[in-house]
């Protein structure tokens, strides 16, 4: 007879009372309760217009590069990105920073994110600024969408269950 992965023999006392059943017990208990991260270059695109998901692909303006990118990749029309989330993940978060590629140290390039076409996170950045750590709650939205202008970096961009 099988319960819960082990196989109880006789009176089940042996796993009771193992050290390592008990351990093993409390491990998948930790990992039942830790977030799981799905990187968003493998979440489910619906639309996108001048944007590449990418890895380790492009520097920011300081020389930091990520292991996962969103790069939005136009001069001078914004460009967007919409992922399908169907209310599977409570937060969003990665890092902003400007790609090494935009021309301009002065100009603000904009980042907004969208909830459900319901604008939730609104940021301006130069080349000059340093990168920005975002961590954004999307608990029961169906639809992400991200539109920047410029060449921007959305970095280590990871949705959290």
């Amino acid at each position: 007879i099988s319960c819960d992965g082990y196989i109880i023999i006789g009176d089940g006392e042996f796993f009771k009372n193992n050290p390592l059943a008990v351990q093993s017990e409390q491990n998948n208990a930790e990992l039942s309760t830790k977030p799981q991260i799905i990187r968003s270059i493998d979440l489910n695109v619906v639309d996108s217009n001048y944007v590449d998901l990418c890895e380790h692909a492009h520097d920011d303006s300081f020389g930091n590069r990520y292991r996962q990118e969103i790069y939005f990749n136009n001069d001078f029309y914004g460009g967007n990105i919409v992922f399908s989330t169907l209310g599977e993940y409570k937060r969003f978060a990665g890092i902003i920073a400007v790609c090494e590629y935009e021309n301009s140290s002065d100009r603000e390039l904009d980042v907004e994110i969208f909830a459900d076409d319901v604008s939730i996170f609104s940021i301006s950045i130069k080349k000059t600024d340093e990168p920005i750590d975002f961590d954004i709650d999307i608990a029961n939205i169906r639809k992400l969408e991200i539109v920047a202008d410029g060449h921007i970096i959305i970095g280590d961009a990871n949705f959290y269950s």
